[in-house]
């Protein structure tokens, strides 16, 4: 059976989700310039932390209060994580992850962080959120 599930570096995973559907090794679902050494932060963390917070900024930003990130595009997520932490961020890459105590699904999304988010400008939109690097 050929394995399609791959870590960040490119290796197939030892436990594939096809095979270990509630303890299956983390796999990669995005990948754009990232590096080893990007910081990171897991989906349900996010949650733990500031749940109000999590569900305010998932409603605005995906329409939904979910916790899951199956359907939702790596520009959206970028978006969430500026507003959650208010910092200009990248997404460098996205690991699909199982909590294997309970087979519930979790995120860790990498990124690289350009520092705080600027102040509103004139048309009430926040310099910087779009895109890190202006």
């Amino acid at each position: 059976m050929v394995n399609y599930y791959l870590d960040m570096c490119g290796f197939p995973v030892e436990r594939p989700k096809n095979r270990y559907p509630y303890s299956y090794s983390p796999f990669r679902v995005y990948k754009r310039n990232w590096s080893n050494n990007d910081p990171s932060v897991d989906s349900d963390r996010l949650f733990e932390w500031d749940s109000e917070k999590y569900n305010r900024l998932s409603e605005e930003v995906f329409g939904n209060t979910g916790q899951y990130f199956f359907s939702r595009y790596p520009e959206e997520i970028q978006l969430f994580l500026q507003r959650y932490f208010n910092r200009r961020i990248i997404i460098t890459g996205i690991m699909e992850c199982c909590n294997v105590s309970n087979g519930y699904p979790y995120w860790t999304f990498y990124y690289k962080d350009y520092g705080p988010l600027k102040k509103e400008n004139q048309n009430g939109r926040i310099s910087g959120e779009e895109n890190a690097c202006s």
